[in-house]
């Protein structure tokens, strides 16, 4: 994939070559990433280039209109489950394909990218942390405690919860585990 920098785009006041980036990964809100904005300008106001996206079934990515509700993936991630595939893996792949969006700027320093959230943006942190080696920082919040989730019988929240994940060696333990030597922050 590659990205196109606009003509308009430019760099924060202040910033010299290049710097860390912060990509901040969403949990359950209907506002999405606006909901985010005050993380968002905080980390910049520090000096980090920090991106967040709207994950599926908030904000503008709804599968169908719910006002109301942060959780519209859940029933994709029902659908999904039900044909033998998981919906994590295509949350995933919109972090990986954000981590790409940001090496690809010439203000982002590479090798000092961090990925955060909180609930379901803590699972995609630690799963994206685990996966990604292009991520020197990962900081999981509200999640990697509730193995309960990881082991759940019931297939809830898609973008957390990898069901069946458990019967197949899958736990919060081994996940946090393959981010080393990398740093982890739980």
């Amino acid at each position: 994939i590659s990205f196109r920098r606009s003509r308009k785009e430019k760099s924060p006041k202040g910033i010299r070559g290049r710097v860390p980036a912060v990509l901040v990964v969403e949990g359950h809100s209907p506002e999405g990433k606006s909901g985010y904005h005050d993380m968002c300008q905080g980390f910049c106001s520090q000096g980090y280039v920090t991106m967040t996206f709207d994950p599926m079934g908030q904000g503008e990515r709804g599968t169908y209109y719910d006002r109301f509700s942060g959780n519209e993936h859940v029933v994709e991630g029902l659908r999904a489950y039900s044909a033998g595939s998981h919906m994590s893996r295509l949350f995933i792949g919109d972090g990986m394909y954000a981590v790409d969006y940001l090496i690809s700027r010439g203000d982002v320093d590479p090798a000092r990218i961090c990925v955060t959230g909180n609930s379901g943006g803590g699972a995609q942190s630690l799963y994206l942390g685990a996966l990604d080696t292009r991520i020197a920082v990962s900081i999981p919040s509200c999640f990697t405690t509730l193995d309960s989730l990881i082991v759940a019988d019931v297939a809830t929240h898609p973008e957390s919860i990898y069901f069946g994940a458990f019967a197949r060696g899958i736990t919060n333990e081994a996940l946090c585990a393959m981010t080393a030597p990398r740093a982890l922050l739980i």
